[in-house]
């Protein structure tokens, strides 16, 4: 679980451009394998997605358990975003990661 935030690992590696960057940040809230989605859960770049290797977030959608373990204030959003885009049906957390989520 990454977030779209300045100091995200995949943007301080240099992974995209200086425009891509601003694309997942002014429209994203997390990433789980490298693919980014926005607080509705859908991915944010067809065209980044098309080129990222890994397991698709449908392909998620679709195991009998996918585990998320995130927590922490700075992963509330996107803890929230692929909850909502089903991408994890179980979480493991923090107790104030869950009471931020409830609320």
């Amino acid at each position: 679980m990454g977030t779209v935030k300045e100091d995200a690992l995949l943007f301080r590696l240099g992974y995209f451009s200086e425009s891509e960057q601003k694309l997942l940040q002014s429209t994203g809230a997390g990433d789980i394998c490298s693919r980014f989605f926005d607080a509705q859960g859908n991915i944010c770049s067809e065209e980044i997605n098309n080129r990222t290797i890994g397991i698709e977030l449908e392909d998620l959608r679709r195991k009998d358990k996918s585990i998320l373990v995130a927590g922490g204030q700075r992963k509330t959003d996107a803890i929230r975003a692929a909850l909502i885009g089903r991408y994890a049906n179980i979480l493991v957390t923090d107790q104030y990661t869950a009471q931020a989520l409830l609320n």
